[in-house]
């Protein structure tokens, strides 16, 4: 494969991961304030940093469990032997995602030592380790480090022995490695801490397969018909579950940490996190429109399109599905994919500041 042709593949990833990136920048502009005198600051730097690194560990979280998920979605093709390609293009990427993030785990660990110790103007060994002593959110950090380390570990046996390490303790673990960030932010100091927590976990393991599930189908799929047509409609029926537990438990964290102002209305929009809120359900809603589209006018085509294919019979299997495969590589799912996936890229941006913001 081409360098050329894997950046092709990558663009729909990449318009994720640039637009996270735009989110949290956009919402970190409207919540980092000013050093107050007399009062340690980390720094402009530290503060907007941050945010960012909170987005693509978001986003690297999504694209491991979608690549790890692959296998799944795909069940027994009747394609095997083109199954089998994607399927260990699929492992070989999700050692590089894990990998990376892991790597966002530790750079935020560091940015958020260097956050509590806004005194020192270095950080070193023993501040990390008072840090993830002392603070709930430095222990969570370091669960998920080790938890990706180990995934990474699993990814590369996957490589070497295929589906002999099953998909499912993989895509298990990827989940389970997204659970200990949610448990210390705003939900850990709600009313009801317990339902609080499991509800913001349900938003967040929702939003990752979602949008992991999509980048991966975009990313491996969309220029190869008879497979996409396999995984398209298993992805819609855990899609559409992820946008209603998205939909459900997104309310109630909002509401919950709206609730804690005071009025609702003001708080909704007199206040930083009531904007980035606002922001957040707008690019829901068209995310919710375009994955509308891509259930009820997408699928049925991509899934007409192989049927068409098989029913011919005056041309080698191998010859139709080579010509479906380049007749369509800007079809119309590639086009929706991108556009779905630039939005929920958005929404995991304003997220990760969301994830940190007050009411000032």
């Amino acid at each position: 494969m081409t360098t050329t042709s894997v950046a092709a593949r990558l663009a729909p990833l990449g318009a994720a991961v640039a637009a996270a990136l735009a989110g949290a920048l956009a919402g970190a502009g409207l919540t980092v304030t000013a050093p107050v005198a007399g009062i340690p600051s980390p720094g402009i730097g530290v503060l907007v940093t941050l945010p960012l690194i909170r987005a693509l560990l978001g986003v690297t979280a999504a694209a491991t469990v979608g690549l790890c998920l692959v296998p799944l979605l795909l069940g027994d093709s009747a394609v095997a032997d083109r199954a089998e390609q994607v399927l260990h293009r699929a492992r070989r990427w999700s050692v590089v995602t894990s990998m990376a993030w892991a790597a966002t785990a530790v750079t935020a660990l560091l940015l958020h030592t260097a956050e509590f110790q806004a005194q020192r103007d270095a950080i070193g060994l023993a501040d990390v380790t008072s840090y993830v002593s002392d603070v709930a959110t430095g222990k969570a950090l370091l669960g998920v480090i080790v938890l990706t380390l180990l995934l990474c570990a699993l990814t590369v046996l996957a490589v070497r022995h295929g589906e002999r390490v099953p998909a499912e303790i993989r895509a298990g673990l990827g989940v389970f490695a997204l659970l200990p960030l949610p448990a210390t932010g705003h939900a850990a100091g709600w009313m009801g801490h317990d339902y609080a927590v499991v509800a913001l976990e349900l938003h967040v393991v929702s939003a990752v397969v979602w949008l992991g599930g999509l980048a991966a189908l975009a990313v491996l799929l969309a220029r190869d018909t008879p497979l996409l047509a396999t995984a398209l409609p298993r992805f819609s029926v855990v899609a559409t579950a992820c946008i209603g537990t998205t939909a459900v438990t997104g309310t109630i964290s909002g509401l919950t940490q709206l609730s804690t102002h005071g009025s609702i209305s003001a708080a909704l929009i007199g206040t930083p996190y009531g904007g980035l809120l606002l922001a957040k359900l707008a690019c829901f809603g068209a995310i919710a429109l375009a994955g509308a589209k891509m259930r009820w006018r997408i699928l049925p085509a991509v899934v007409g399109r192989r049927e068409d294919c098989l029913q011919v019979r005056t041309i080698r299997r191998e010859d139709c599905l080579q010509v479906r495969t380049i007749g369509h590589r800007r079809s119309a799912f590639a086009v929706w994919a991108s556009v779905e996936l630039l939005l929920l890229g958005l929404a995991f941006g304003i997220a990760a500041v969301l994830s940190r913001a007050g009411f000032g």
